[in-house]
């Protein structure tokens, strides 16, 4: 894990977007980060198990 401390809001933001755009090329990512927590992603929906199968 790096650790980042921003100059300010402008930089953060920046960081951001840039990590962000990075991750949406690589969908399996977020499933990646999700599977420890129980978390379903369905449809690019972000759901629990139990609400994910009453759908």
């Amino acid at each position: 894990m790096t650790l980042f401390a921003a100059a300010d809001l402008a930089h953060l933001t920046r960081v951001v977007e840039r990590e962000l755009k990075k991750i949406q090329y690589w969908p399996h990512l977020i499933d990646d980060w999700l599977s420890p927590t129980g978390l379903i992603r369905d449809h690019d929906v972000i759901r629990s198990p139990d609400t994910a199968s009453s759908t």
